[in-house]
């Protein structure tokens, strides 16, 4: 009897209330001393996830880019351009060079946005290659509705080949809202660019 008691307190403790009440669990015991048979598991347990289920759900083993925001930190990706040695291009998500305030992030219109800013640019003639970070980035959109970015680079700027002279310009278009980010490339062979954007919107 005690034997008996144990496993329906812990078939009792392991299915949800619901569970309980729509799906009956049957408990047959041959004799004293013989295994505890339980009928009707599957059907109980069938709503809930297995433990490769919720692997794969919620704790991909395969890596990957989260969405939405970590630890309040967001990140816009995506923006990416190309352009000829010696000319200058603005990435967008859209790759067409110039922001229209869907093809962009926008400075936010309350508080003080704190972003980070990381560029990469490669040349198509396998030599030539270059970073650059901007890691404090203030966002900030005044009572008149103007948008502001203040900030300098770092000196964590790797370069690759001779791709001098080069540049990474953020800026802010007033019309679009829109963080700017202007790149050019030199040395032979065209640009390829990308950039993304890790941001926390802070209001006091």
């Amino acid at each position: 009897m005690i034997r008996k008691a144990l496993a329906i307190c812990a078939i009792s403790a392991f299915i949800a209330p619901s569970a309980r009440a729509q799906v009956p669990v049957t408990i047959a015991k041959n004799g004293l001393g013989a295994p505890v048979y339980v009928t009707n598991i599957d059907a109980a347990l069938a709503p809930y996830l297995t433990q490769t289920q919720a692997a794969s759900t919620y704790l991909p083993l395969t890596g990957g880019n989260t969405t939405g925001a970590l630890n309040g930190v967001n990140t816009f990706q995506g923006l990416i351009g190309s352009s000829a040695s010696g000319a200058s291009t603005v990435l967008t998500t859209d790759g067409s060079g110039a922001v229209n305030g869907t093809n962009c992030l926008q400075v936010p219109t309350q508080g003080v946005t704190k972003a980070v800013i990381n560029v990469i640019g490669a040349s198509t003639n396998g030599t030539d290659a270059v970073m650059q970070v901007y890691p404090g980035i203030a966002l900030f959109t005044a009572s008149s509705g103007t948008p502001a970015l203040q900030g300098s680079s770092a000196s964590f700027y790797p370069v690759f080949g001779s791709p001098s002279p080069w540049s990474v310009v953020p800026t802010v278009d007033t019309a679009t809202k829109c963080v700017v980010i202007t790149t050019k490339g030199s040395g032979t062979g065209s640009w390829k660019w990308r950039a993304s954007i890790q941001y926390e919107n802070l209001i006091p």
